[in-house]
Parts: C-alpha cells; sequence; structure tokens
C-alpha cells in the first residue's frame, strides 16, 4: 500500500498541544493531544516547559514520521502569541518563557513610555496597548534592563511559532503574524521595526523577517521534508476563512483567550479604540485586522469550577449543560441555572467586543470557532444579541492548525490545486 502524503502540523496552545497530519484535501487524518506540565522560571511564576514541550514534540513527530501509512512532506506549526524564547549561541534557550500574564514593573513601563514618546504614541503606532509581559518587545526591554549580563549573552531571541520550528529546521526567523501580534515592536505606520528597537540596539537579536509561507527545506533522516517558519495561532485560524470568504464576516476565536478579528476593518487604531483594550493583527500577508481581546476561556474553566464545587456536582458537569429556552438572566436557583447565567456575563463582554471592532452596524455573520464554538448556551445567546445578523458555528476543524496548513500549500503542493 502507498503511503498516503501528507503534512503535520504542531497547534501548540497555553493549555492543549495538538499535532496534526492533513491530507492533500486538507482533512484531518491523524491527531493527537497532550495537557503538558507547568514548570516555573527564576520568580516562581508558573511558566511554559520548553524542555519538556520539546521532548514531546519530538516523539509525537518521530512516531508518525516512521508510521507506514502517511509520508510527510511538509512540516508546519502555529503557537500562542506574547512568548518569546532567548537563545544562546549554540542554540539552546538561555532561560525559561516568560509567562504573559506574569506582572510587569510599573515603574518600568513608566520610563520605557516617558523615553519614547508616551503611551498613547506608542501604543498607536505599534497597535495595541502597552500591558506588559502581553508586550514581547516589552518582556526584551525588561530583560536588558534587569537582568543586562544576560541580555548580552542572547544571541537570537525567537517568537513560540518560530522556536517551534527552529527545533527542526535550526533556522532563526521572525515572521510577520508573531510580530503584529500586539509585541509593540513592529510599527504598523511605517510596516518597520518601530524607532524604539533600533535605539535599543534590539535588531541585532531579532532575526531576519520571513514569509508567512516561507518553507525550508532539510532532509529529515535522510528524507526531504519541506518545514514552515510557523504563525501565530490567532491569525492563522483567520487564513481559511479569508481563503474561503465570499462576503465580510467577523471571526470569533475562542480558546484560553477569545479573539474577535474583522479583517475587513483595516482602519487606524484610534485613542478610542485604544481604551477599550482593541488592538491591531497582521494576516498572513501582512495586511492590518481589527481585533479585540478577552481571556474569556479562562475566565469560564475557573468560574465553571466554583460553580461545580459550590453545587456540588462532579467536575466537568458543565459540559452536559444544553440551551434552556426557558431560563431567564440572574436565575440562579440550580447548577443549571447558574451555569447559564455564568454564559451569559461571559456573552455580554464577547457582545461588547464584537461591537468595538465592527462599529457601524450588526455584522451579517458572525463566525465562531474554538472550545465556544460547541457550547449550545454561548451560541443561543450570541445570536439572541445579534437577532439581524448570521451566527454560525464554524464546520472547519481546528482552523489555527489548518491555517498552519494551508500557508505552506505552494510547498508542498505546487501543481495540485490552488488555496
Amino acid at each position: 500500500m502507498t503511503p498516503l502524503p501528507v503534512i503535520a502540523v504542531f497547534d501548540i496552545g497555553r493549555t492543549n498541544k495538538k499535532f496534526f497530519l492533513f491530507d492533500r484535501s486538507y482533512e484531518v487524518v491523524y491527531e493527537r493531544t497532550v495537557q503538558l506540565e507547568e514548570t516555573t522560571d527564576a520568580d516562581g511564576y508558573p511558566s511554559e516547559d520548553l524542555d519538556l514541550l520539546a521532548k514531546w514534540m519530538q516523539e509525537i513527530f518521530d512516531q508518525a514520521f516512521d508510521h507506514p501509512d502517511f509520508d510527510i512532506q511538509a512540516l508546519n506549526f502555529s503557537g500562542y502569541g506574547a512568548s518569546i524564547v532567548h537563545l544562546d549561541e549554540t542554540g539552546k534557550p538561555l532561560m525559561p518563557l516568560y509567562n504573559y500574564l506574569k506582572p510587569y514593573p510599573a515603574t518600568l513601563l513608566q520610563e520605557f513610555c516617558s523615553t519614547y514618546g508616551g503611551e498613547q504614541a506608542l501604543s498607536l503606532a505599534t497597535g495595541a496597548p502597552l500591558t506588559g509581559s502581553l508586550n514581547t518587545g516589552l518582556q526584551l526591554y525588561r530583560l536588558k534592563k534587569e537582568q543586562p549580563s544576560v541580555f548580552a549573552d542572547v544571541h537570537q531571541t525567537l517568537h513560540l511559532p518560530q522556536w517551534l520550528s527552529y527545533l527542526f529546521t535550526k533556522e532563526c526567523c521572525s515572521e510577520m503574524t508573531s510580530l503584529g501580534c500586539h509585541t509593540a515592536l513592529w510599527d504598523f505606520q511605517r510596516q518597520d521595526y518601530h524607532p524604539w528597537v533600533q535605539e535599543e540596539n534590539m535588531t541585532s537579536k531579532l532575526p531576519p523577517i520571513y514569509s508567512s509561507r516561507a518553507a525550508i527545506q532539510i532532509q529529515y533522516r535522510e528524507r526531504p521534508l519541506h518545514v514552515g517558519v510557523g504563525l501565530h495561532d490567532s491569525s492563522a485560524a483567520l487564513l481559511p476563512y479569508l481563503i474561503k470568504a465570499e462576503e465580510p464576516f467577523v471571526l470569533v476565536s475562542t480558546g484560553t483567550w477569545s479573539v474577535t478579528l474583522n479583517p475587513f476593518n483595516d482602519r487606524s487604531l484610534t485613542a478610542a479604540e485604544l481604551s477599550s483594550d482593541m488592538l491591531c493583527y497582521l494576516t498572513y500577508e501582512g495586511r492590518p485586522v481589527k481585533a479585540g481581546r478577552l481571556l474569556l476561556g479562562r475566565k469560564h474553566e475557573e468560574q465553571a469550577a466554583k460553580l461545580e464545587k459550590d453545587f456540588g456536582v462532579q467536575s466537568g458537569a458543565y459540559k452536559q449543560v444544553v440551551f434552556d429556552l426557558h431560563w431567564t438572566p440572574k436565575q440562579t436557583d440550580s447548577f443549571v441555572a447558574a451555569y447559564h447565567q455564568l454564559v451569559f456575563e461571559l456573552v455580554e463582554e464577547q457582545v461588547a467586543v464584537i461591537r468595538n471592532v465592527h462599529p457601524e452596524k450588526d455584522p451579517m455573520r458572525l463566525l465562531v470557532e474554538g472550545g465556544f464554538a460547541q457550547n449550545s448556551i454561548f451560541m443561543h445567546l450570541l445570536a439572541r444579541a445579534f437577532p439581524h445578523a448570521v451566527v454560525v458555528a464554524s464546520v472547519l476543524a481546528q482552523a489555527s492548525a489548518l491555517g498552519a496548513a494551508l500557508a505552506l500549500h505552494g510547498s508542498w503542493q505546487i501543481g495540485k490545486r490552488s488555496i
């Protein structure tokens, strides 16, 4: 039997680490998922265990590579943002990955803003609020100021998706969707690094910028393999919808974060939008996308667990709850009712973000992908909030992974079919 030609994708989220094989029609033919234990950084703050992640990736890829039913011809990656890996001259991580939720020193943020033109001007230029650890540029700035000797030993700094690629290629790359992901590094008006990056002599730490569609050809165990440079997961999730779009839409990509993307709103960020925690992302083609974000999945996870404990039901009981047409807001006399109220409050937050990224009128099409797309209460209440819109759960399974696969279409399916 002839092995099936496939592309492999690692989709690395904060909680779930996934591995997929897609066939030439981009159907999933193989899938593995794991949740890995975290480690801590030097300050005791929870951190991604890079060694454990790399070990799992190597093992799972080798298992698939040796599978007699598949011929892996290409490999790409999607990964969460606001995370950077500092490499020494030997290519080893110099320090643990800083968690993007780690508190940032207020005095250092104030110093940065006062030095480089003020918080609002910096935020408008770089397309995102300056919040500290959620801006990878500020993580780099903190390292330089607080640990100058460590900073001096940094040979190259990679965003997480590009580090995932580096594990296989040993090529250091920067890439647009990662640079455009609220980093405070990229100047959306100049389409280049912000001047502060040059003034702090950080460009030497940042490798050359590769196209999101770039593939590096390597020999993996004596077989040719096209390896992509990786994409930021929210931008990767948007890619399949942009390819298939026949009319404007707003995408609500849900997970630990809920990121709402309007690829048809590319106007410059305003001060009012900044105050609402709005920002800009970049598509795989380098075009700006108006976006809003909420830590919705994390809040749901924590509050649902609290409700289960309060009502004495088993862990995960919320997964069995379906939408009750007769439920009314503020009704919380049972676990089912209280869970409805929780989701109702989350939907209210989500609605406000959607109206921010699509301010003129209600969107015509609302696409929801990720975990909340499977939550009947969330979807019903969202549809009620936008009665004139078409609100649909995405039919595209694993949009981030699929987007990463499609980004390499031209490298491994030349002449096969257009995307």
